[in-house]
């Protein structure tokens, strides 16, 4: 494997630290100005939110992005993110603090009825304008065709319907325009799309994994093997690749040679100690799965005492 992208190019930023919301050992990414930045890192996350527009489906999500535990080990390892105990940052609220929300709330929601009210009123102003000249080009040619017609020739027949106003006969009276019932006031339901702003918002906040520990809200890696897929996971990243989750094709990750919006990933990556067993019909499965997927099976092996990662790609020979 070759590097494509130097890794102080990856580090090196003058954007400060972004917040990933830690709720129930999992890292959530909530603004898309996020998301872009940490694309330009490769760090992707996968969306798992649903769309405002589009509740019923399942096919295209939205916010929040959800990132990979070694994603989440990675950034806070490097300076580029700190972690947010998100349930623990509404405590309860006093009742000043209720008042001045319930306050902002009303205004916004008073805010918005009426710029929506004024946008129904405006295109009613236009249409009555336009019917209003076109009511005044209509007398002006009818003037003008009257005068050549013999005998008082009445241009169009009774009944007869000129730009949808129909034509009513001599002495006839006009009849009364039907009355509609009175429209009921709208009710508005005003649903607060975020809660950052609340007053009583206090988010606790961790800049180290230590830290994240002693506080119970992320212990992720504390097992050998999750040790092992940190490190080989931060030997990939470092490599200038793109990582994504490998869970449906039979791995720890996607390997991509770049954004995975223009390229189709070339190794399923599983990570495991240097000493761990390796039966030979995992190799056997490794190889016959990589061809039956087109992409070949890359083992990432880590060394716990040096820290090192090795790696050894596995393909299906077709022999025999």
């Amino acid at each position: 494997m070759t590097t494509t992208t130097s890794t102080s190019v990856l580090t090196s930023t003058s954007i400060p630290p972004i917040p990933i919301y830690i709720s129930n050992n999992q890292g959530l990414i909530w603004t898309i100005q996020d998301l872009a930045f940490l694309r330009t890192k490769h760090i992707c996350s996968a969306l798992v939110g649903t769309l405002p527009s589009a509740t019923q489906q399942n096919v295209f999500l939205g916010l929040p992005g959800r990132l990979m535990p070694e994603e989440v080990v990675l950034l806070v390892d490097l300076g580029l993110a700190y972690l947010v105990d998100d349930p623990s940052s509404y405590p309860s609220p006093t009742r000043g603090q209720l008042e001045q929300w319930e306050d902002a709330r009303q205004d916004d929601v008073g805010l918005q009825q009426e710029k929506k009210e004024e946008k129904e009123r405006r295109p009613k102003r236009v249409l009555q304008g336009e019917a209003l000249r076109k009511r005044e080009e209509r007398a002006r040619r009818g003037l003008e065709g009257v005068k050549g017609k013999e005998g008082g020739e009445e241009v169009l027949q009774l009944g007869e319907e000129e730009d949808g106003e129909e034509r009513r006969p001599p002495g006839a009276k006009e009849q009364p325009a039907p009355t509609l019932p009175n429209k009921s006031p709208p009710h508005w339901v005003s649903i607060p799309s975020s809660s950052f702003s609340l007053p009583w918002y206090a988010p606790h906040l961790h800049c180290t994994l230590h830290s994240a520990l002693k506080a119970n809200i992320f212990n992720y890696p504390s097992t050998p093997l999750e040790r092992a897929k940190s490190a080989s996971f931060r030997a990939l990243w470092q490599a200038g690749y793109f990582l994504g989750s490998g869970l449906k094709f039979g791995g720890d990750w996607l390997v991509y040679p770049g954004d995975p919006l223009r390229y189709h990933s070339h190794f399923v990556a599983s990570a495991r100690g240097m000493r761990d067993p390796l039966h030979p019909m995992e190799i056997i499965a490794f190889g016959r799965l990589g061809t039956a997927t087109k992409k070949a099976h890359l083992l990432c092996a880590w060394e716990e005492s040096t820290g090192d990662v090795e790696f050894f790609s596995v393909e299906w020979a077709n022999f025999g």
